[in-house]
């Protein structure tokens, strides 16, 4: 069983018109892992490939991701501000014929956040919640099949309390499937920025040091959990599953600040400790390890 204590123990193709990942971005939004940026709001796209990995049984799987996200804050005033979200994220895992999983392995998840940000002149207080639809392809084209298994409820809150000019404590919790299955889990740690130079989130279970220059250039490493849980269905409709994945994703990351509006980057990434439950087209039940595997992730984001 995975739990979110676990991250802390632990080829490239793509297409050119790739866009901005928000989970590896210092832009804020409401289900972002970015607990110490400021509000931005934004339009982005991007994309990732890893290297297929071996599976505990010897056969090979791929994993392939692509991401639409946005936040727009719709409500502000000195003390408070709303902001909603859309976000869309296609992932694409690929077994090869040794396998045959209930799903096509065409897995989409659909999220809607809602966020509010409080704020005082020594605190600030974040909470959204975010109804999701997380389905293979074929529950997509076949809406009727939508019952509660194809949705979801994540929710989260973060307190931020200032010590001093440069640092400040975070406490709260989130709920969602970034370990799998569904966990509630906590979230603290430490804001620090000893110059307008370095941003350090210390923090559980996300982590992520920024490093800024002055030619626009940002150099970020990250790490933190990541996963999901889809309900699939049989090619004929008849049958259904769930398909979980889940995984420890660290990297580094150069983004280019283009225009004020306009920033570009490159991620290397690795999905490490990876784990997958699923069903298989007549109904044997897989839990399965991979092996950690390297990727690319190339991106644009546009903010306003």
């Amino acid at each position: 069983m995975t739990i979110y204590f676990r991250w802390f123990s632990s080829t490239f193709t793509v297409s050119a018109f790739l866009f901005l990942t928000c989970f590896h971005s210092s832009v804020f939004a409401a289900v972002s892992s970015q607990y110490c940026g400021k509000e931005q709001n934004y339009i982005s796209l991007s994309a990732e490939k890893l290297q297929d990995a071996a599976l505990d049984d010897g056969s090979d799987v791929g994993f392939t991701q692509r991401d639409l996200n946005s936040d727009l804050t719709v409500s502000r005033s000195k003390a408070q501000s709303v902001a909603i979200g859309f976000n869309f994220q296609y992932t694409f895992v690929d077994f090869d014929d040794s396998l045959t999983p209930m799903t096509n392995g065409h897995l989409h998840n659909w999220n809607f956040p809602v966020g509010v940000h409080r704020k005082s002149s020594n605190y600030r207080l974040d909470y959204y919640l975010a109804p999701v639809i997380s389905v293979s392809s074929n529950g997509l084209k076949n809406p009727d099949l939508l019952d509660h298994d194809s949705l979801q409820l994540w929710a989260g809150a973060t307190y931020r309390k200032d010590i001093s000019e440069e640092s400040s404590w975070l406490l709260g919790f989130r709920s969602d499937h970034r370990f799998g299955p569904y966990r509630v889990y906590p979230v603290a740690g430490i804001c620090w920025q000893p110059n307008e130079d370095w941003q350090l989130q210390l923090a559980l279970p996300d982590f992520s040091i920024d490093r800024y220059f002055s030619n626009g250039i940002k150099i970020k490493l990250f790490a933190g959990p990541e996963g999901n849980q889809w309900h699939v269905f049989s090619a004929d409709t008849i049958n259904s599953s769930d398909f979980i994945y889940n995984a420890i994703v660290s990297g580094i990351s150069i983004e280019w600040q283009l225009k004020p509006t306009v920033n570009v980057a490159l991620d290397v990434i690795k999905h490490s400790a990876r784990e997958f439950s699923f069903a298989l087209d007549d109904g044997t039940q897989v839990e399965t390890n991979a092996q950690s595997s390297t990727g690319f992730s190339v991106s644009l984001g546009l903010l306003f």
